[in-house]
């Protein structure tokens, strides 16, 4: 049994959630995301911005949420273009892009 999640997707992020099982077995719900620095239909580049990206972030994770308030299995997939190495770096110069992300990685 594979149900698509209309219901965890949104037109304004790429993500895709379904519900799969088996017959007389748990289900669970798989998601896969991809969050993309800007959106290619916003030709003036406003959604490249931190704020926007940071709404985008929201998004999704209000999605995963809603995902897990459904008391099934949850997995989730994705590429989520944030780099992780220099997270905890304090000293990071403020035109460093994770110094920029530190919003959205918080």
């Amino acid at each position: 049994m594979v149900k698509l999640k209309s219901d965890l997707m949104s037109d304004n992020y790429s993500s895709i959630w379904i519900e799969v099982g088996l017959p007389r077995q748990r289900t669970l719900i798989v998601g896969q995301t991809y969050r993309e620095w800007k959106l290619l239909d916003k030709a003036d580049g406003s959604s490249s911005s931190i704020p926007e990206q940071l709404n985008r972030w929201c998004l999704f994770l209000s999605q995963w949420e809603k995902a897990l308030d459904s008391w099934l299995e949850v997995h989730l997939l994705g590429d989520l273009n944030i780099n992780h190495c220099n997270w905890c770096d304090a000293d990071l110069p403020s035109n460093n892009q994770t110094a920029k992300l530190k919003p959205l990685i918080t």
